[in-house]
């Protein structure tokens, strides 16, 4: 496993907006409710070497978007243990009909597809730990052809916290 895991997180925006209403200004505070962001960035490694980690986003959310800021493959887990089984499957999706885990698996690159995915429709997501904690596992993958640092940022909307 590669070095620590970098995490950055957005929150939402404060607004303060001027009304003026039959010549009076009126001030109003308002909080504007913006999705959150998680953004993991892994340390540097040679092309298609696996960082396995966990990130704390929420119990239970909806993940919107997935971006890379190049080449790479995302794969998010309710649990570690689902996540270390899966660290040598291929880019191939999992047997049907099985338990296996996995939350999403994106695999962006700038040839054949974009490096920024909108989920539609919206995965819903949770951890699966028998103590249930807003902790989500994941193996961030560089397929770039060379030694890079991969950063994978997240986009989704707490269900539960």
């Amino acid at each position: 496993m590669a070095g620590p895991i970098k995490i950055m997180r957005s929150v939402p925006s404060t607004v303060t907006e001027t009304i003026v209403q039959g010549g009076l200004p009126t001030v109003a505070s308002a909080v504007i409710t913006t999705a959150p962001l998680v953004t993991l960035v892994a340390s540097t490694y040679s092309s298609d070497n696996t960082e396995s980690g966990s990130v704390a986003i929420a119990k239970m959310f909806t993940l919107l978007r997935c971006t890379l800021d190049g080449p790479g493959r995302v794969r998010l887990y309710r649990t570690a243990a689902t996540r270390d089984a899966d660290l040598t499957r291929l880019n191939i999706p999992p047997s049907a009909g099985t338990d296996h885990g996995i939350i999403a698996d994106f695999f962006l690159d700038a040839v054949y597809w974009a490096l920024d995915w909108w989920a539609d429709p919206p995965v819903v997501g949770y951890n699966g730990d028998d103590f249930q904690t807003t902790t989500i596992y994941y193996n961030v993958t560089n397929t770039s052809g060379s030694t890079r640092a991969v950063s994978a940022t997240l986009t989704y909307v707490p269900m539960e916290e």
